[in-house]
């Protein structure tokens, strides 16, 4: 997404903040902040929660799946601007050729 070759772990949070923060200056920095927080958290627990090296409650589980459905939103919300903002940058960068 966003034309971006993400990184092979997991977290890539603050790769997203700092890629729509440089093509989306205008979006609130709040809300991405909070995308980039939920993402660590989520990457963290992921392996113990794989390998079944912690159990997480039924708590743990609403919060996970509230938080994912929020990141979702978002995402949905400004996908047509994103894919706007790509085939701009995409056409601009075909002119130069």
């Amino acid at each position: 997404m966003l034309g971006i070759d993400y990184p092979k772990h997991h977290d890539v949070g603050e790769l997203f903040l700092q890629q729509v923060m440089d093509k989306f200056p205008a979006i609130k920095r709040d809300m991405l902040e909070r995308i980039k927080d939920i993402s660590k958290r989520l990457s963290r627990d992921r392996a113990p929660a794989f390998y079944f090296e912690r159990v997480y409650s039924e708590d743990d589980a609403r919060k996970a799946v509230t938080d994912a459905r929020l990141v979702l939103r978002y995402v949905k919300e400004r996908s047509e601007e994103f894919k706007r903002k790509i085939e701009v940058s995409e056409d601009e960068s075909s002119e130069d050729d």
